[in-house]
């Protein structure tokens, strides 16, 4: 897990330019399934239609020219509904590596285990301590700057300006007059000192201003690496939840086939043995499916093929045992 500010950004740029191919190759591998099926329903129907040919033709086809070369045609046509097929395949499977790929860069680039998911974790929260630091020294200054209150000069002149009319129409002592420059020279030089210490502030505050910026930059690209880790962990968990899903399902299913098939060779032999009384089962299982893109989709349903099936595997062990069973057993 890279740190920098740089990094951040490079490796979010990396990681958009990733899943944007990431998302583009899902629906190329829709299409490619889907193309896959049909050229593999053209391959079936080229071999049932060769098969005709062949039965309908082969007697003919050392005799009768017209005979032999539809047999070549069907035949060629065969071949080629194959052939599209493996490609189809070949081009799917390539689609397929290549998402890989692309995962396997994109847990490179933002990790996915616990401890990458904490380290983002970790510089995230520390970005945001940094950009929380930032916005209450800005706050401070600022309430700095606001309690200066009023200009003490602008009273001290008002005062002058009234003094100097009483001087003038000789109701004060011109005396009075230096006492009061004394006071405004002291004045001036307190609102100078005041103005330099504003100047100060306001240039502070605007340099923790784009230091902000700049953190609350650096602090959302931390939030987007860790999201983007967050992801692809919980996908891996999903995928390996989901691989645990299917097995178990699978298991399950097995186990129920057995119990059929055991039920239905036993019926056979002993009729009396029915299962709970209710014959060999009076419900169908069937698992809720599960679709991950590229990973199998899981639908198991317990139908009349299922059951025949699984007592068919059910006598051929038995008969591999070397348990001998009627003609009445199974089905």
């Amino acid at each position: 897990m890279k740190s920098t500010t740089a990094t951040a950004s490079e490796l979010l740029t990396e990681q958009d330019r990733l899943t944007a191919e990431l998302a583009a190759l899902e629906e190329a591998i829709d299409d490619a399934d889907t193309d896959l099926i049909d050229a593999e329903r053209l391959t079936r129907e080229a071999d049932h239609t060769r098969n005709q040919t062949l039965g309908r033709l082969n007697n003919r086809r050392a005799t009768d020219p017209d005979a032999a070369a539809e047999i070549r045609r069907t035949e060629e046509g065969w071949r080629e509904a194959g052939a599209e097929e493996r490609r189809r395949l070949e081009a799917l499977a390539a689609l397929r590596q290549r998402r890989e790929a692309i995962r396997e860069a994109l847990s490179a680039l933002a990790g996915g285990s616990l401890p990458e998911i904490q380290a983002a974790d970790r510089l995230a929260r520390e970005a945001r301590e940094t950009v929380a630091r930032l916005q209450a020294l800005i706050d401070e200054r600022r309430a700095s700057l606001a309690e200066h209150g009023s200009d003490p000069l602008a009273e001290l002149d008002a005062e002058r300006a009234r003094l100097l009319a009483a001087v003038a129409l000789g109701e004060s002592d011109p005396a009075a007059l230096e006492e009061i420059e004394h006071r405004r020279l002291d004045a001036l030089e307190h609102a100078r000192q005041l103005d330099d210490q504003r100047a100060r502030e306001t240039a502070l505050v605007q340099g923790l201003q784009e230091r902000l910026r700049a953190a609350q930059i650096h602090a959302d690209m931390l939030e987007a690496v860790h999201h983007q880790a967050v992801v692809l962990y919980l996908k891996d968990e999903r995928s390996r939840a989901a691989i645990a899903y299917a097995q178990a399902a699978e298991t399950l299913f097995e186990r129920f086939g057995e119990v059929i098939g055991f039920q239905r060779v036993l019926s056979g032999l002993d009729p009396s043995a029915d299962l709970r009384g209710e014959g060999e089962t009076g419900h169908e299982l069937r698992i809720p499916p599960v679709n991950l893109g590229a990973a199998k989709a899981l639908d198991l349903w317990d139908a009349g093929d299922f059951r025949a099936n699984a007592t068919a595997a059910v006598r051929a062990r038995l008969l591999d045992q070397g348990v001998r069973l009627g003609a009445a057993s199974g089905v």
